[in-house]
């Protein structure tokens, strides 16, 4: 078909297909003789159509056509003497298909001998599926018909079409008609080729058991053979789901997963027979589900075979074939078509002890229970008063919306309303799909009571099924039933589920496939399914025995189907399983392997991104507190990570993990110590009451001297966040009655103080100090360009502030001990870290202590305090800061009072000769010097100071604590 063809050719083509057509429509007929199922007619027919339809697809896609490039023989490569399991080519040929020039012409538009030739291709596949319903094939040709059926699946320039392709399998006739009509319309006709052949792997799938193992390795090896290009597009459309689309083979795989639930035949011929006496085992259900678990793990465990057998490019492709796999399943998760998509996502775990294995089985598990935990937040936040009514178990109350519409929660007074006859909630007209001529013309009964009455009659007719002896009425009303008869919420919910999928493809098989799917995992969930069979059939029959069943779902939205979808999915064996993931996950961060460490820390931190409140469970914040010590440091990097990421939204998590947090920033790496600090101040910024905001600061400051530059400079720039920048609000300009302070910077001065009690040394604050006054730690960047002039005032502005604000805070407690008459000692305790912090603030800049408005302020109102007569350790301390303070200030003061100058003079005099600390001494002798140069008459009292001195330079050498004796007073001049 690649050149144009002789007429005779194609008239002889043309007439074997006709010939094929009669033979299948006389075998698919119904009584016909079976000496007529000769096997080698069936197969001559079958081998025949399988060369047309490759021919087809040759003509359609030229990608596909050099993937099966023929040889210098004119022979395919991909003949049937290829064996199945030749993995190792598959990379070689997705290379050798790679390098293939496609040359783009008109053989990519159909001709109309093509196009004849397809159309009369899909009739002859639609025969061969009711073929495959009469007359059990040879496994040669099953064997035929499934790889050359999977094989349309892979042809290109037919994107759009392919999106309904899978969404007929298992339809009927009448639906083959209407896409012939479209596919011709839009001048690409395979579609059908395609929907065909989906339709006869699906009923081979169904019927011929033996071979489902077969066709997963025959989809796997197909999938490998394509180039890489091949995989990735999405071009299934999900029905009346907009913009969101999903693989081909996805697809095909959760119909086939669909079809392993192995609906009993009897069903199938039945589905619109009123009577539920159909002869099946109680168990078969369970069984049911059972295979549909056997056909999963016979899925994963071919993935795991062809993945740890595989090189490492071929591993690596697989890999990401599985993760899109993963995600196209996770899309179609919890919609109500597609139950088989849990199934498939519950049993993909891969036990194995290879290491690359297992950490594909970490990423998948990760993103699944973050999917599961998603689903969980969504449902528990979900308002929808149907959700509600199973969330509540129906313990709810609806009497608080006697007022209000149940579904959007208005007010029910200004628009027209619907309400219920049985559970008497109101609904607006609108918000049901009425219209307002609906509202005052007819009695209204709402879903879920709709759905009660239902199941009311369907269980009271199973009822009368099964007593043989009696007579009872089908026409029994539900309210005379409720006296024996009741179901449970959840039943109610299930029904509507099923209702709706009855309603919307009363004439698709696919659907009876998909309730009776639903039917076997609620069957294996009941504990008391084996007294309810009868039951469970009549709930998968339920139009065909209660005939109004059409009403019950007409209001219902897709989108109110798709929340009961997901909020019956929480009580479902995949959604509990939740802990059982979490749990694995967990105890791979044990694992001696750091790579498999850090992949489930990764794993676990995708959970955590789906509902933060993970971290606050005790296991997981034991695993993840544990990884803060692994031995690799990308792994304890990342457990930090994981934890910070989540401390803005949520402070109280971040509180538990504190203590151990402050811990890494002693951390013997460098990026560890830098996110520990990060940490802890977004701890410290996300919210204003932090609990352990002193200890978090103290923790940071403990870094100021540490060996790395970067992290000396994230210390600085954290505490200029903390206390040096200016607030963007108007915070800054409120301020305290009689205070010249605003509020703002008293605040930060208070939280300054705060830490300063609690460290030994006000040397690091001084360093954070002098550096925040600089501005030094800023980006090299921003150094080159030149530090902004107006942040360097600033920062000096609230020194300044800070500095008055200390001031005020002395006097103030000065003024309570004076008022409570405490001793003097825990007054000089309470003073004691507002003068070591003007202390740090002098030992950076004097200037601080000296305003220009008032220079000799700080100096005045600290002198009164050396006439304390304390002799204690923290009255040593806090007189060695004031003396520290004073003596940077005065060569600033140009000009002092006499007087001043004199009393400050006598009491540096007195408390030299009588304080017992020499550092106080030594402090009181550096501040005497200063003080001479203030005096008047310096060089006539010099001498007698000198003598003086050398007897205080003996009492510091020997240590002698003891005050000096009086008689040496009298060489201190008056």
């Amino acid at each position: 078909m690649f050149a144009p063809l002789d007429a005779d050719v194609v008239s002889s083509i043309y007439c074997s297909l006709e010939s094929i057509h009669a033979a299948l429509a006389i075998m698919t007929h119904d009584g016909m003789p079976k000496q007529l199922y000769k096997e080698e007619n069936i197969e001559r027919i079958l081998e025949f159509s399988r060369h047309q339809i490759m021919d087809v697809m040759f003509a359609c896609d030229p990608s596909y056509r050099a993937l099966h490039k023929p040889n210098c023989n004119g022979a395919l490569d991909d003949e049937d003497d290829e064996e199945v399991a030749d993995f190792d080519s598959a990379s070689k040929k997705r290379r050798t298909s790679k390098s293939v020039r496609v040359r783009k012409s008109t053989t990519n538009r159909m001709s109309a001998t093509v196009n004849a030739i397809l159309q009369k291709l899909c009739t002859i596949l639609s025969f061969l599926k009711q073929l495959l319903f009469i007359e059990r094939l040879s496994d040669s040709c099953i064997l035929q018909l499934v790889r050359t059926s999977l094989q349309t699946i892979l042809v290109d320039n037919i994107q759009l079409l392919q999106l309904k392709a899978i969404s007929l399998v298992g339809g009927v006739m009448n639906l083959h008609t209407l896409s012939l009509v479209w596919c011709i319309s839009s001048g690409i006709p395979l579609l059908l080729v395609l929907n065909c052949s989906l339709h006869v792997d699906l009923q081979i799938y169904y019927t011929y058991t033996q071979h489902r193992s077969y066709m997963m390795d025959e989809t796997l090896q197909i999938l490998l053979k394509l180039p890489l290009s091949k995989r990735v597009p999405r071009t299934y459309h999900l029905p009346d789901e907009e913009q969101r689309q999903i693989q081909l083979v996805t697809a095909l795989l959760v119909q086939m997963i669909l079809y392993s639930a192995n609906l009993p035949e009897a069903l199938r011929q039945t589905s619109e027979n009123p009577s539920v006496d159909v002869s099946i085992d109680v168990d078969y259900p369970s069984k049911c589900h059972e295979a549909v678990t056997e056909s999963c793990c016979l899925f994963w465990s071919r993935v795991l075979q062809r993945y740890t057998s595989t090189k490492n490019q071929d591993a690596s492709e697989l890999k990401a074939m599985m993760e899109n796999l993963v995600m196209d399943l996770l899309t179609t998760l919890n919609l109500p078509e597609y139950p088989a998509s849990a199934p498939i996502l519950e049993n993909a775990g891969l036990k194995s002890k290879d290491i690359a294995a297992r950490t594909m089985a970490i990423d998948l598990l990760g993103t699944i229970a973050a999917r599961l935990k998603h689903d969980a937040v969504i449902c528990r936040k979900e308002n929808f008063w149907i959700v509600q009514e199973l969330m509540n178990s129906g313990t709810i109350d609806p009497s608080y919306l006697k007022d209000v519409c149940s579904i959007c929660y208005d007010s029910t007074t200004e628009r027209s309303i619907f309400v219920c006859e049985g559970c008497h909630r109101s609904f607006h007209v609108d918000c049901i799909g009425g219209t307002e001529q609906d509202a005052p013309s007819r009695d209204f009964v709402c879903q879920v009571c709709l759905c009660e009455q239902q199941l009311l009659v369907l269980k009271t007719y199973c009822e009368s099924q099964n007593k043989d002896d009696q007579k009872q009425t089908r026409n029994r009303s539900g309210k005379s039933s409720r006296a024996t008869v009741s179901v449970t919420k959840q039943e109610i919910i299930q029904q509507m589920l099923l209702n709706y999928l009855q309603d919307a493809g009363s004439a698709d098989e696919l659907h009876l496939f998909t309730r009776w799917f639903y039917l076997c995992l609620w069957y294996k969930d009941d504990p008391a399914s084996p007294q309810k069979l009868s039951y469970f059939l009549a709930r998968l029959k339920s139009r065909a025995i209660v005939r109004d069943s059409c009403s019950f779902s007409s209001f219902l939205t897709r989108d109110s189907v798709k929340k009961i979808t997901l909020a019956l999915g929480q009580n479902s064996s995949f959604a509990r399983g939740f802990d059982k993931i979490l749990q694995v996950l967990l105890a791979s961060l044990r694992e001696n392997s750091p790579v498999i460490r850090a992949k489930a820390l990764r794993a676990v931190s995708i959970i955590v991104e789906a509902d933060p409140e993970v971290l606050g469970d005790k296991l997981v914040q034991t695993a993840v507190e544990g990884r803060f010590c692994d031995s690799a440091i990308s792994v304890r990097e990342a457990a930090l990570e994981l934890v910070g990421r989540h401390i803005a939204s949520h402070p109280d998590v971040g509180l538990k993990y504190f203590e151990k947090v402050a811990e890494r920033i002693k951390d013997t790496g460098v990026s560890v110590r830098k996110r520990a600090i990060r940490i802890i101040r977004d701890m410290c910024a996300s919210s204003a009451d932090f609990p352990q905001y002193t200890t978090a600061c103290v923790e940071i400051i403990s870094r100021i001297n540490d060996e790395e530059s970067s992290i000396q400079d994230l210390v600085c720039k954290t505490f200029y966040e903390f206390w040096f920048e200016e607030p963007s609000g108007p915070q800054g300009h409120l301020f305290k009655d009689g205070s010249c302070v605003p509020l703002e910077v008293a605040k930060k001065t208070e939280q300054v103080v705060e830490m300063l009690r609690r460290m030994s040394s006000h040397q690091p604050l001084a360093i954070v100090i002098r550096r925040n006054l600089a501005l030094d730690f800023f980006p090299q960047s921003a150094k080159a360009a030149g530090i902004n002039p107006v942040l360097l005032a600033s920062v000096r502005r609230r020194c300044e502030l800070m500095c008055k604000c200390l001031l005020e805070k002395v006097l103030q407690v000065l003024l309570f001990s004076e008022v409570a008459e405490t001793n003097s000692e825990e007054g000089e305790g309470r003073m004691l870290p507002y003068i070591l912090l003007l202390h740090a603030f002098c030992l950076v800049d004097p200037t601080l202590c000296a305003p220009a408005t008032d220079p000799s302020q700080f100096l005045i109102t600290l002198q009164p305090y050396l006439k304390s007569q304390s002799d204690n350790r923290v009255a040593a301390q806090l007189l060695e800061s004031i003396l520290f303070i004073i003596d940077s200030v005065l060569p600033l003061l140009r000009k002092l009072p006499q007087n001043l100058v004199e009393e400050l003079e006598q009491d540096l005099k007195q408390m030299i000769v009588r304080h017992s600390f020499l550092t106080v001494v030594h402090a009181c002798i550096n501040d005497k010097l200063v003080v001479f140069g203030l005096l008047s008459g310096l060089f006539s009292d010099l001498w007698p100071w000198l003598i003086f001195s050398l007897l205080l330079v003996f009492r510091l050498l020997f240590h002698f604590p003891k005050p000096l004796s009086p008689r040496y007073y009298s060489l201190v001049p008056n």
